[in-house]
């Protein structure tokens, strides 16, 4: 099994070594993914996703010195800018779980001819279905929450692929997510080397 090394670019000092997963590893991801996305019996209510955020986000902010020095360490940054994108990130969580809210159709005007007359129409939302999120190093917490977070919010089963100089920060948050509740499969860790990513980006199902 390939092995990746991962080490603060300040110093080169090795600070992890991570278990590359390849192709097969991908696969049974997207199947798990695409089978939950189906199970209406699986879906996630609005409430849970917000209670569950909401745990989230306070479990964040019990850990704010830890969440700043992975970033710190894997990035590069210095503290100070990892703590700016610790913060940024909580607050990304709590307006995410706010948006919940938000995600609601409209009623669409009828009667306006002779053959609508009498008759109601409206529109509604619902989760597209599995989100591929691949991720960027310069702010490996922040972008996270900006592409898995939202992506649970909507109600859409996530694998999230980071940066692989930089991928400490992303399995601390989504282990997180489990901790605090959220199912597994509904949020998925990929690190894996170019050419399985490739395969993420470009999967059909």
């Amino acid at each position: 099994m390939s092995t990746l090394h991962v080490f603060n670019p300040y110093t080169q000092e090795k600070i992890d070594s991570i278990p590359l997963q390849g192709p097969e590893a991908l696969e049974e991801m997207l199947r798990r993914a695409y089978a939950l996305s189906l199970d209406t019996t699986q879906a996630l209510p609005p409430h849970a996703r917000i209670r569950l955020l909401e745990k989230l986000a306070a479990a964040m902010e019990d850990r704010v010195e830890e969440l700043t020095r992975i970033a710190a360490e894997e990035g590069g940054k210095p503290y100070t800018d990892s703590r700016v994108e610790v913060l940024r990130a909580i607050n990304g969580v709590k307006t995410a779980a706010a948006e919940i809210h938000q995600l609601k159709g409209e009623q669409v005007p009828m009667g306006l001819t002779e053959a609508s007359a009498g008759r109601m129409a409206f529109t509604f939302r619902e989760p597209i279905g599995v989100v591929a999120a691949i991720s960027a190093f310069n702010h490996p917490l922040n972008l996270i929450v900006h592409q898995a977070v939202t992506a649970f919010a909507a109600g859409c089963p996530v694998i999230v692929k980071p940066a692989n100089t930089t991928p400490r920060s992303c399995i601390t948050l989504v282990g997180m997510m489990h901790e605090v509740g959220i199912p597994k499969d509904w949020v998925q860790v990929l690190i894996s080397d170019n050419d399985t990513a490739e395969r993420l980006a470009t999967d059909r199902a």
